[in-house]
């Protein structure tokens, strides 16, 4: 068994886990993970945003252009979700915008997207395979 393997095994048994214990019975508890999902997305689309403007390669500033409009759906996409599930609007989550990318460091910002794209995918996968 791989170290992935394991990992993903344990990230799944513990989405059930919350769910199980806490979502259920807490609707406010859910409010909250959509809040902070919400956040991150838009945090996500700040960074790029932020990053397409101090990147000399116009190929990879409209990649960055690109991915952080589909970040910014997402954000949209758990505004809408709160706003459905509470009947109220999301109140934004106040961040400190401290940007990631470091001159003649992009090649961090696009591990971080890789990386960041994956591990929320998963974990996705595993709430919805966790619902009814």
């Amino acid at each position: 068994m791989t170290l992935t393997t394991v990992t993903t095994t344990f990230d799944r048994w513990m989405v059930k886990l919350i769910l199980g214990l806490q979502w259920r019975k807490n609707p406010e508890a859910v409010a909250r993970r959509i809040r902070d999902f919400e956040a991150t997305e838009d945090d996500s689309a700040w960074q790029l945003l932020h990053a397409t403007s101090r990147i000399s390669n116009r190929r990879l500033g409209a990649e960055l252009f690109l991915q952080a409009m589909e970040e910014a759906h997402h954000a949209e996409v758990f505004r809408k979700l709160y706003k459905h599930q509470t009947g109220r609007k999301l109140d934004k989550v106040k961040v400190e915008r401290r940007p990631l990318l470091q001159t003649g460091q992009e090649w961090k910002l696009f591990a971080y997207c890789a990386v960041g794209e994956r591990a929320a995918a998963q974990r996705f996968r595993h709430i919805a395979d966790a619902l009814d």
